[in-house]
Parts: structure tokens; C-alpha cells; sequence
């Protein structure tokens, strides 16, 4: 069930399911990246949703609570802050050259920021944490491609086309400034109804 060839995923589920290890409960409910989620009637004992692109993480977090029975355990990834900031300060830097401002992110916050919203919500207990790690990518491309399977880059588009010329810049900026690595940071939160 946790399983995936793309390394960001793969990283994702990885922390996932050594924290499921150690829960009891079968999983009722994984919602994975890019999946829409579906509410039923009855409750269930242990949701894990993976690295979803929300604009209103709250809502879904109150959601969650309210789809997991007495005791119900949800387990959530999403995206920190140090994810993937080599590409966008190369994206950023690129913009600059083409004398435009481009504000391109990925949705993603601190362990701060979800504690903060996880402790709106009516969990009784609930814990963060952070795991970081540097991936290895041969160019920008397969970075964008790793992105685009488990369709992460809609924050990155934007209205205003990018030419040839703005991606070898990007890959150029990327490969002087950073190598070849790129850091994904996975925030976890897991909460007890």
C-alpha cells in the first residue's frame, strides 16, 4: 500500500508507514497525493493522507476528525518549508534575469504553522515533526516531472508562458548554486481523536 517509484513520494511513505508500524489498526482510509478526498457515514480508525495540495488545511484536518471514530488516529504529510527551495530560488533567480518577479511556490508550511492549525482543531492529542533529506536529480526537468507525477506542480505554473531559454537559465542557476541536490521536507502530523 505504500509504495511508489517517485523518490518524493516514496520519501513521503516511507515515514508514513514506519509510524503506521507501530499502530495496532489497519489503515481505513489513505488519501494520496493528488487524490480527491471522500467522506462516508461511518467512521473510521486510522486515516494517513499523504503529501495533498490543500488551500484550506484546517478545513480538511476538522474534516478528518470528524470521518474517525473515538480514538481515531490520523496521520498527515505534508510539504515544510525547505522543500524544494533550491528550485524555486533558481526559478526566482532566472525571473530576476528576464527582468520579471514571479512569485512561484509550492504550498508548504512549518511545524509550527501545523501545530498551530492542528491545535484549532478538536483532536485531543496531537504531535509534529519534521524529516528532511536531499535527493540527487540529473536535471531541473526530472525535477518538474517528479513534481508533475504526483501533481505537485499546479503552485509552480503560472499564467505567463516560460520560454527554452528560461529553463536552461533555471537549470544553469540550479546546477552552479546547488549541484544536482535538491532537499524534500516531509512535516507529519499525527493526531488522536
Amino acid at each position: 500500500m505504500f509504495e511508489s517509484n517517485n523518490p518524493i513520494k516514496r520519501f513521503s511513505l516511507s515515514i508514513a508507514s514506519n509510524i503506521c508500524e507501530d499502530i495496532t489498526r489497519p489503515v481505513d482510509l489513505f488519501v494520496s497525493a493528488g487524490q480527491t478526498l471522500v467522506t462516508k457515514h461511518h467512521p473510521y480508525e486510522l486515516i494517513v493522507d499523504d503529501i495533498n495540495l490543500y488551500d484550506n488545511l484546517l478545513y480538511v484536518i476538522n474534516l478528518y476528525y470528524n470521518q474517525l471514530c473515538s480514538g481515531g488516529i490520523l496521520v498527515m504529510n505534508t510539504l515544510g518549508g525547505a522543500t524544494l527551495n533550491e528550485l524555486v530560488q533558481s526559478m526566482i533567480n532566472a525571473d530576476l534575469c528576464e527582468n520579471r518577479f514571479i512569485t512561484r511556490m509550492l504550498p508548504k508550511i512549518s511545524p509550527e504553522g501545523l501545530l498551530l492549525l492542528a491545535n484549532k482543531s478538536s483532536f485531543k492529542y496531537k504531535t509534529v515533526m519534521s524529516t528532511t533529506t536531499t535527493f540527487d536529480y540529473s536535471s531541473v526537468s526530472e525535477i518538474i516531472q517528479s513534481l508533475r507525477e504526483i501533481k505537485l506542480t499546479k503552485k509552480l505554473s503560472d499564467t505567463q508562458p516560460t520560454s527554452r531559454k528560461y529553463w536552461q537559465s533555471v537549470q544553469e542557476i540550479f546546477s552552479d548554486l546547488y549541484g544536482q541536490s535538491a532537499t524534500i521536507e516531509v512535516i507529519t502530523l499525527l493526531a488522536v481523536r
